[in-house]
């Protein structure tokens, strides 16, 4: 996998780094794929999985998927500011850690 801006193309090294977005090819309704398998249309488009490198993700976001590629348009400053904030205050993940489940008790009427 490869960066989504066409003018970066970084090679994925890990994607836990940077922007992995699941977008939807953005189509007229008309060239959407109808199927009645179990009784109800259904209208589907092809889906498909982009990454933004980190460098690229402090900039861009992705709008949208055409056949011509992935629509990118500016974050706006403020935007930036959070996330990078947000960003620095997540922990990294400890080797060996396990989430514990919690059992919640039941509400007796």
């Amino acid at each position: 996998m490869q960066c989504a801006n066409s003018k970066c193309r970084r090679d994925a090294v890990d994607l836990q780094t940077g922007t992995l977005c699941l977008i939807e090819l953005s189509l007229p309704p008309d060239e959407r794929i109808i199927r009645a398998d179990s009784g109800f249309p259904v209208v589907v488009a092809p889906s498909r999985y982009f990454w933004l490198c980190p460098e690229c993700s402090r900039i861009w976001k992705m709008k949208r998927w055409t056949s011509a590629g992935v629509d990118l348009e500016p974050n706006p400053p403020d935007w930036r500011q959070t996330h990078e904030t947000q960003t620095a205050k997540i922990a990294p993940a400890r080797e060996g850690f396990r989430p514990q489940r919690q059992v919640l008790p039941h509400l007796v009427a």
